[in-house]
């Protein structure tokens, strides 16, 4: 749910899907459309969703090898990370470093990813258990003076996970800098997007040219002789 008493909400499906809702019915509606927004986001079952504590519009969603970040209202990510080496099963964001997120994974390890010092791999990776990792939970109330992380896994085992004081304090402007992190990778979607379907619009018009030069008729080949010239009208007289 968004925070502030927002009647719109997110969801993950089996199929991979992402979808935007709203749970209120509206008045002279018998049968609404509950869900506002929907994409394909990964191409297994999305295995959790997560809002940002510090961008109320940003969600993480994860899901097979990959975790993908959201913009409410867009239908693209604007961030899709690169493939781990192992299936993803859970994600959430700290609740204290806007730049910094968790992945767990089928091995039984954790990945911590912090954009801001690179966002081309994990910060730095930690084996929790041996099982499939499937939870995570932030204790509420975590603050920079301890944070606690409780991870369960599909053996029914809860351990509880005293984080280091650096993933835990954020870093000077780390608010401000991941905005900016945001806003560019947006821009560089937006770009991807418009050349996409600068292409698509330029396929087109090659093929329906080609379809409008298939469609003439065909020109009748001159069976004149060799030599021989057209006559005038004034010649056929």
């Amino acid at each position: 749910l968004r925070p502030g008493g927002s009647t719109d909400f997110f969801a993950t499906s089996m199929d991979g899907e992402v979808a935007q809702c709203n749970f209120v019915k509206p008045e002279g509606e018998a049968h609404p459309e509950h869900t506002k927004l929907s994409c394909m986001a990964h191409p297994g079952p999305a295995r959790s969703i997560d809002r940002s504590p510090f961008f109320p519009d940003v969600l993480l969603s994860v899901g097979d090898w990959t975790f993908k970040l959201w913009k409410e209202g867009e239908k693209n990510p604007i961030f899709t990370s690169p493939s781990a080496d192992g299936y993803l099963t859970a994600g959430a964001f700290s609740p204290t470093r806007p730049g910094v997120l968790f992945t767990a994974k089928k091995d039984g390890t954790v990945d911590v990813w912090d954009l801001l010092e690179r966002s081309n791999e994990a910060f730095h990776t930690a084996r929790v258990n041996s099982a499939p990792l499937s939870v995570f939970k932030f204790w509420p109330g975590s603050d920079t003076r301890t944070q606690l992380l409780a991870v369960g896994d599909n053996g029914g085992v809860l351990r509880v996970i005293d984080l280091p004081r650096s993933l835990r304090k954020p870093v000077a402007r780390e608010k401000d800098l991941m905005q900016k992190f945001l806003a560019r990778e947006m821009e560089r979607v937006a770009d991807a997007s418009a050349r996409g379907e600068a292409r698509e619009a330029e396929l087109a018009r090659m093929v329906d040219a080609a379809a409008a030069a298939a469609a003439m008729p065909e020109a009748k080949p001159d069976k004149r002789k060799k030599g021989q010239k057209e006559l005038t009208p004034d010649e056929i007289k």
